[in-house]
């Protein structure tokens, strides 16, 4: 996924989403549990900006990937 990101920023792209995918691929199940709760707590208290829910989007799918489940 770095790679992918790498060659995206070289063409002068900017892919947020590539990069959260990049950062979250690389989190420990703990830590990926804590940002889950953390954007929970956004979503509830009406904080959440776009990016949050870009955010949220890859978030979901890589606990899914992982089979660490977001219920």
């Amino acid at each position: 996924m770095g790679y992918l990101v790498n060659v995206v920023r070289a063409l002068d792209v900017d892919w947020a989403e590539g990069e959260e995918w990049r950062e979250l691929m690389e989190v420990s199940e703990e830590e990926f549990k804590a940002r889950l709760e953390e954007r929970r707590e956004r979503e509830r208290s009406g904080e959440e900006s776009p990016r949050d829910v870009t955010r949220g989007v890859v978030l979901e799918r890589v606990g899914k990937l992982r089979g660490w489940g977001s219920s």
